[in-house]
């Protein structure tokens, strides 16, 4: 299930999914699931467009929003927003409980929540770039049952195009 939703300069969306295998010979068929949960607020005044048909991945799609004063060495200044995702994805099955060894047909994949935070530059249409903050948590059993917990942060940046 997803949905996205755009109020002016506002954007917000949500994602649940649920990934089911099939293992042959196997007793148990292992199921997994996820979810995220996102929101952008573009301080400058753009919004987000919404494209419902394009070309190759484009398609039901939200885009970085139409850039009104693009930026430029005479004195655009691009758009700016602030960003927010949190997402959790479960990868345990049957996984047991912990000090004890992995049930037969268990899996224990763990549990991995990450929240975001940032800020975006676009720009203009099709240039983007953005600074971001992630915490990360992880939280493991290894077969024989003892933690393989993780919890770190993360500073990362990236430039995009789009054509």
């Amino acid at each position: 299930f997803e949905f996205g939703a755009n109020f002016e300069n506002f954007y917000a969306a949500g994602e649940w999914y649920r990934m089911a295998l099939n293992r042959p010979g196997a007793t148990l068929d292992p199921e997994f699931s996820g979810w995220y949960v996102e929101g952008e607020w573009i301080f400058t005044g753009e919004n987000k467009r919404y494209v419902a048909s394009g070309t190759n991945n484009n398609v039901a799609v939200w885009r970085g929003p139409s850039v009104t004063s693009p930026w430029s060495l005479g004195g655009g200044t691009g758009a700016w927003s602030l960003h927010a995702r949190h997402s959790v994805v479960d990868l345990n099955f049957n996984e047991g409980s912990a000090g004890f060894a992995t049930p037969a047909g268990g899996v224990r994949g763990g549990e991995q929540s990450v929240t975001n935070v940032g800020v975006t530059w676009y720009l203009n249409s099709n240039l983007k770039t953005y600074l971001e903050y992630s915490m990360v948590d992880i939280d493991r059993l290894n077969a024989a049952g003892a933690s393989l917990d993780a919890d770190f942060d993360i500073v990362q940046g990236r430039m995009m195009f789009t054509f």
